[in-house]
């Protein structure tokens, strides 16, 4: 995508009229990045876990051919027919989840191609930010919780023993 730009508009959330796919998909990616960079300022340094926003950039799959048709179909299938591998889309996940980070790489938020990059304005905008935070607890029936509940919920969910994470 080149870097998410744009702007997020909470309002858009839920919208059922006028939809529109491309900016719709624009939006999921700076949401992405606003919502990495908001959980690290949270929790990133006293729980020592982090979160990444990675643009695995264009990968040959069929995700765009879901719910399309006419030309949308036919121009997804020839442009993601000159994609990637989806390995290669998934080496960034790959690398972060492997590689022992130093401290200025764990401070990055945005990835593409096992790098960091500088995400654009709006995804440095740490007042929407959280604006997007709360409407995501909002919207998961979290508003108030302290991550230690979320995090203790999460594993009862998983099956996981208290004593165990």
């Amino acid at each position: 995508i080149g870097g998410p730009i744009g702007e997020v508009s909470l309002a858009l959330f839920g919208q059922t009229h006028g939809y529109n796919i491309l900016l719709a998909y624009k939006q999921s990616k700076l949401a992405n990045v606003l919502f990495s960079a908001e959980f690290n300022r949270r929790y990133g340094r006293t729980t020592g876990v982090r979160a990444f926003a990675v643009d695995p950039g264009l990968v040959n799959t069929q995700i765009g051919l879901k719910g399309t048709a006419g030309l949308a179909h036919l121009v997804w299938k020839w442009r993601s027919a000159r994609g990637a591998a989806p390995e290669k889309g998934a080496a960034t996940i790959v690398h972060l989840a492997t590689t022992d980070l130093n401290d200025s790489e764990r401070e990055q938020v945005y990835w593409k191609d096992c790098r960091p990059l500088a995400p654009s304005r709006a995804a440095q905008d740490e007042e929407e930010a959280a604006r997007l935070w709360d409407l995501s607890l909002r919207l998961c029936g979290l508003e108030g919780a302290r991550v230690e509940d979320v995090y203790a919920a999460g594993h009862a969910a998983a099956g996981v023993p208290a004593g165990d994470w």
